[in-house]
């Protein structure tokens, strides 16, 4: 799980694992690394019924602060690889969402701000160009990696706070204390929903 986690995030690294997908094994080194996103989107695809219109939003990466930016990073990539899972279904991705400022990464530092959901929430911009059917979808929330769950949270709030409707939100991998038996096994994890009057600005 470690290899295939550092080729999604385009870190090195050395050796091959062997990767289970729908009936088959993935052999994945550094030939294959580009794959990554197309296997991961063909385990998850199936996570997901085309049932209504979904808008599979990506997370910025820290350094994102445009929409062009947003186009270029992995958890976008992630959501055009699960909407290539669907197609000609009504479930499309947008980037709508960056950052006021590129932040430090939150895995790289002790700095406990860089994983306060509000901190998060005050430096996250929203596109002004929303569209009817970005208005009308279930939104699905999209990221590479979850830590604590906190730029889940903060996009859920201020995604929620432009009147969208957020239903879900999906990774790569978590963040855990001990390896479980099967680090490829499906999780499902629920986060407390940030109560906007709580807003300490």
């Amino acid at each position: 799980m470690v290899k295939f986690v550092k080729a999604v995030k385009d870190e090195p690294f050395s050796g091959w694992a062997s990767i289970p997908g729908r009936g088959t094994r993935f052999h994945l080194d550094a030939s294959t690394k580009e794959h990554v996103f197309d296997w991961f989107a063909a385990r998850a695809g199936a996570l997901f019924k085309a049932d209504g219109e979904y808008l599979l939003v990506p997370i910025p990466s820290s350094s994102c602060t445009s929409r062009e930016a947003v186009w270029q990073c992995r958890p976008t990539r992630l959501a055009k690889a699960l909407c290539s899972q669907h197609p000609g279904s009504s479930m499309k991705w947008g980037a709508i969402s960056w950052w006021k400022t590129a932040k430090r990464k939150a895995h790289r530092s002790s700095d406990r701000s860089l994983r306060d959901p509000w901190a998060l929430f005050d430096n996250l911009v929203v596109s002004n160009s929303l569209t009817p059917f970005m208005r009308s979808a279930k939104i699905l929330l999209v990221d590479d990696v979850c830590t604590t769950g906190a730029h889940f949270q903060a996009m859920d709030a201020k995604l929620r706070e432009r009147g969208l409707n957020v239903t879900e939100a999906i990774c790569v991998a978590r963040a855990v204390q001990e390896q479980p038996d099967n680090a490829f096994h499906r999780v499902r994890y629920s986060f407390p929903r940030l109560d906007l009057e709580d807003h300490p600005g």
